[in-house]
């Protein structure tokens, strides 16, 4: 290829290439704030797909609030999933509370207990509260399945039970 083609291919990419992922986060925060959710899905859903915590989880919080998109608790879990695999604490907190309501998952108390256990082990207090709120209500045998499953779980993995969403909405 002609250097000045590879020139024109050079800059043509740089102009393709998106914005710096923290600024595109902050403009959909602003657009969130303002009520503009459709510049708020254009900002975060190429962030979420790239493996963007944060737009995960404020993806997961707008699919939980309806708010751009349908109501769907459903995609709200996978997007919190994702965050919380990731090591989120606001993610594990609000997926944790899925699992215990139905919310999107199957009822699960153990996996609730589990994932409010890792929030609040990143110093989470509404997860800390969650997990002893969780705690109260298991088996001493689901509690410590609970703390295994918590202490064996490393961040980038995937959680446990979460192997398939193929069958979600």
């Amino acid at each position: 290829m002609h250097p000045f083609n590879k020139a024109i291919v050079l800059t043509a990419a740089i102009a393709l290439t998106p914005p710096v992922l923290g600024q595109s986060l902050d403009e959909g925060v602003d657009a969130y704030r303002n009520g503009d959710y459709a510049t708020t899905l254009e900002n975060f859903e190429p962030l979420a797909e790239q493996g963007d915590a944060s737009a995960q989880y404020n993806l997961g919080v707008m699919y939980d609030n309806g708010d751009g998109v349908p109501q769907n608790d459903g995609k709200a879990a996978q997007w919190y999933r994702r965050a919380a695999e990731q090591g989120d604490a606001d993610a594990q907190f609000k997926l944790s509370a899925s699992y215990y309501l139905d919310e999107g998952v199957s009822h699960n108390p153990v996996m609730a207990y589990v994932l409010a256990n890792l929030a609040a082990a990143q110093g989470h207090e509404k997860g800390r509260e969650l997990r002893d709120l969780f705690a109260d209500e298991l088996s001493r045998d689901q509690i410590a399945e609970g703390q295994r499953m918590a202490s064996e779980w490393r961040v980038g993995t995937p959680l446990p039970y979460f192997k398939d969403f193929s069958t979600w909405p």
